[in-house]
């Protein structure tokens, strides 16, 4: 599992390598300090092949 981070985008992608059918893989964050948090972004599985990346979110 990897998270990838653009500093100037601030834009945050999930991917998964290796996996099996079935993983999952999402993104969560909070852009205030953990005042606010925002879960799964960017959710994805896994489907016949081994690796999945999810949709980048700021």
């Amino acid at each position: 599992m990897e998270l990838r981070h653009n500093s100037t985008t601030q834009c945050a992608g999930g991917r998964i390598t290796g996996g099996a059918p079935g993983d999952e893989i999402w993104v969560e964050g909070s852009a205030d300090g953990g005042t606010t948090w925002s879960p799964m972004r960017g959710f994805t599985t896994i489907t016949p092949g081994n690796d999945a990346y999810t949709t980048r979110v700021l």
